[in-house]
C-alpha cells in the first residue's frame, strides 16, 4: 500500500508551487485565457512530440510537432528539458496542481461576478473626503456604510 495517493501528490505540488515558486492567487488570476489549464495538459500528455497525420513532400510518412510548440502558453518560460526531466507521476502530479490552480481561479472569478458592484458615495457626498483634510462628515447621498464593507 502507498504511503500518499495522487491527490495527496498534488495538494503538495499545488502547495510548493505557491509556497516555493510565488505561484499565488493573485498570479494565477492574470491568466485568464485557459493558460494554466493549457499547461497541465501539457505535462498530462504522454511523449514530448505528438504525430501531425500530415505527410511530408518527401515521404509517405508524418512529421512531429514538438508539445512545447503546440500546447504549452504563449509568454510562459520553458526550458526543453523541463518536462522530460521527469518521471510520469511528476508529470501527472503538476498537471494536476495546475487544474487545480485553474479550477481555484475559476471559482474565483465565477464569485467576483456574482458580487453585487460596491456603491461608493458621489464626489459631492460629505461622507467622501476629497481633500483628504480630515474626517469625512455624515452621507447625504444614501450610500449605507454597510454596503460599501
Amino acid at each position: 500500500m502507498p504511503e500518499t495517493n495522487g491527490v495527496d501528490l498534488i495538494a503538495v505540488e499545488r502547495r510548493r508551487q505557491v509556497e516555493v515558486e510565488g505561484f499565488d492567487a493573485a498570479r494565477d488570476d492574470r491568466w485568464r485565457r485557459g493558460e494554466l489549464a493549457q499547461a497541465a495538459a501539457y505535462y498530462a500528455f504522454p511523449g514530448d512530440d505528438v504525430a501531425t497525420g500530415v505527410t511530408h513532400k518527401w515521404g509517405t510518412g508524418s512529421f512531429s510537432v514538438s508539445l512545447a510548440k503546440l500546447m504549452f502558453p504563449a509568454g510562459w518560460s520553458l526550458n526543453g528539458r523541463e518536462k522530460s526531466r521527469h518521471d510520469r507521476i511528476r508529470q501527472l502530479t503538476i498537471a494536476g496542481a495546475l487544474i487545480a490552480a485553474e479550477i481555484d481561479r475559476l471559482l474565483r472569478e465565477q464569485a467576483r461576478a456574482n458580487q453585487p458592484p460596491a456603491r461608493r458615495h458621489q464626489p459631492w457626498c460629505p461622507a467622501e473626503d476629497n481633500s483628504g483634510a480630515g474626517e469625512p462628515g455624515t452621507c447625504t447621498c444614501g450610500v449605507v456604510e454597510a454596503e460599501r464593507a
